[in-house]
């Protein structure tokens, strides 16, 4: 990974959220190229030199892409990317990296987008989402990616509904039921409070060996007084020991 120019004042959120987004270019540019090289044809098993220069051109693109985007250059990264999803419209490497990288821009921009700038943002990223939805519409992580290009344009009910449907669509996803709670954990209706607790409770059933999952939950708990909190801590133990010892020389604490 190249190295970060975030500043180092960004809240551990952002940086969990950003984090998590570079994570997808990495991750499906990888799988998208070795699935779509498998499905090349190979007469005799050799690529022919035409092949080959293709697949190193698009190598090239990704690589150039998930660089350009850890280094904040957006507009860089939008013009490499579009071309990937140019070269490869039946698959979704190119789309959802260009959607990754256009909520980037819309959100993560040194310079706050206003006005027709910032229509002209969303209006992009709309169409780098839908053009997701036609070739990897029954997706996790495009669900994911649809709920924080509606948050990003202040549209929390279109979030909210589409984390629902995925969570009830893909149920053993930690990731969606996390962001399901991330939305409406500071909502001041109770109704939403309560979905946030139970998508919380759920993300942390599904990755118990998770400490930033468990720390919230027990945070949860405490506030609610609620007794399960005896079996979160239970969860804990093993999970925070690597760190008793640099805890107790830091704060003096014991926590064995």
């Amino acid at each position: 990974m190249a190295e970060s120019s975030e500043s180092s004042t960004e809240s551990p959120d952002s940086a969990r959220s950003r984090n998590w987004k570079l994570g997808v270019v990495a991750v499906v540019g990888l799988i998208g190229l070795t699935a779509w090289l498998a499905s090349l044809p190979r007469p005799g098993d050799e690529p022919d030199e035409d092949e080959t220069a293709l697949v190193a051109r698009l190598i090239e693109l990704k690589n150039r892409g998930i660089a350009l985007l850890e280094n904040d250059t957006f507009a860089e990264a939008d013009a490499t990317l579009a071309e990937l999803a140019e070269a490869l419209p039946n698959d979704p490497i190119g789309s959802q990296n260009l959607t990754v990288c256009r909520l980037l821009a819309l959100t993560e921009s040194s310079v706050p987008l206003k006005g027709q700038a910032r229509d002209a943002a969303v209006k992009r990223a709309h169409e780098a989402l839908e053009a997701l939805k036609t070739t990897n519409a029954n997706s996790p992580v495009t669900a994911l990616l649809s709920a924080r290009i509606a948050m990003a344009t202040d549209d929390e009910t279109q979030a909210v509904s589409e984390l629902l449907r995925a969570t009830e669509e893909f149920s053993e996803s930690a990731i969606l039921w996390y962001e399901l709670h991330s939305v409406l954990q500071y909502s001041d209706d109770e109704a939403k409070q309560k979905i946030a607790r139970s998508a919380l409770a759920r993300t942390a059933e599904l990755k118990p060996e998770n400490l930033f999952i468990a720390k919230d939950w027990l945070l949860v708990q405490a506030q609610a007084k609620d007794p399960a909190i005896v079996d979160t801590f239970r969860t804990m133990t093993p999970l925070i020991k690597p760190f008793v010892e640099t805890i107790r020389q830091y704060t003096g604490k014991d926590l064995t």
